[in-house]
């Protein structure tokens, strides 16, 4: 499964799909993970 976007909606659906038993991988178009969280 992929997702596409390390922020915190990514993040949490790819928490969410790995505790149903989903191999995930992330996909961030920036070199760091948390989206406009990290603007706050």
């Amino acid at each position: 499964m992929a997702v596409l976007g390390g922020g915190v909606g990514g993040l949490s659906a790819a928490h969410e799909l790995t505790d149903r038993g989903f191999d995930v991988t992330v996909y961030e178009a920036r070199g760091v993970f948390g989206g406009k969280a990290r603007s706050m």
